[in-house]
């Protein structure tokens, strides 16, 4: 399973905010030289986490982003559905027509339930403790 880039770069700008002093602003060209993610798809990252309000954008010359939540109360699952995105890891329930080739596929539930599981797992983990690696793996378990 691939976790999409997607997902892989909202993690990245959001643990970005989170390690900075807060109430700072940053911009989106610096944010985006510094985390390796191309310019127009931070834009359109952050449109969707500011809209659930996990990030600020401020417009403007000494405009930029700034998180809008203590990074102790925002886990990967916020930013995955922040950004609308599903982490199944087969394509045929990415989709809520389902599958495509039967409605009444054997699998399918199967799949739904890794997916939760995974869901339930990123639940667990923070930015705050992906920030200062203290994500204890064991206890996700």
């Amino acid at each position: 399973m691939l976790i999409p880039m997607k997902v892989d770069y909202g993690i990245r700008l959001v643990s970005f905010l989170a390690s900075k002093p807060k109430g700072n602003l940053f911009k989106a060209q610096d944010i985006s030289k510094e985390k390796h993610i191309p310019f127009q798809y931070l834009l359109q990252i952050s449109n969707s986490l500011i809209k659930s309000k996990l990030i600020s954008g401020h417009r403007g010359p000494n405009g930029g982003y700034s998180l809008n939540k203590d990074p102790g109360y925002i886990s990967i699952g916020d930013i995955i559905r922040s950004l609308d995105h599903s982490v199944a890891p087969v394509a045929c329930i990415k989709t809520p027509e389902g599958c495509e080739l039967s409605g009444d596929c054997s699998q399918q539930e199967m799949w739904k339930k890794v997916e939760q599981l995974i869901l339930n797992q990123l639940e667990k983990i923070s930015i705050k403790s992906l920030n200062s690696e203290k994500i204890i793996f064991e206890s996700l378990i």
